[in-house]
């Protein structure tokens, strides 16, 4: 029911944090009213919920190393690298893209630690700096 251009909305609405209710009635609107929309809010949620499972299913590094990669394809600015302990788990992770090059091109090297996020679910902290 749900068309490619569709889920492309869906998943754009979802990232920009809009929820489903008004994604759904933002997109009726574009096709002239929810007789006109080929999937309902039950269709749109559920193909979240799918979406979100999919993504569960490559587990935290998993998602994080394919969300980096989509970032390469955009941007070959976009670098990362990830450094393992002795059980071959991921220890440190670090990533830079063309904003951070040009933002260091300008104020040198500067490090900054946003540790608000605390720990991840394998109780390993979580610094943004």
């Amino acid at each position: 029911k749900i068309s490619e251009l569709q889920s492309f909305e869906i998943e754009t609405a979802d990232d920009a944090g809009i929820g489903p209710k008004a994604a759904h009635e933002w997109a009726s609107i574009q096709v002239g009213g929810s007789t006109h929309l080929s999937y309902t809010l039950r269709d749109h949620k559920n193909y979240l919920r799918a979406k979100r499972q999919r993504e569960m299913a490559y587990g935290q590094a998993g998602s994080m190393l394919r969300y980096f990669h989509e970032k390469i394809a955009e941007n070959p600015s976009f670098q990362y690298a990830l450094q393992m302990d002795q059980e071959e788990q991921i220890a440190n992770i670090f990533w830079v893209d063309a904003k951070m090059l040009t933002d260091y091109a300008y104020f040198g090297d500067v490090v900054s630690f946003d540790t608000t996020f605390g720990t991840n679910r394998e109780s390993r902290p979580f610094g943004v700096f």
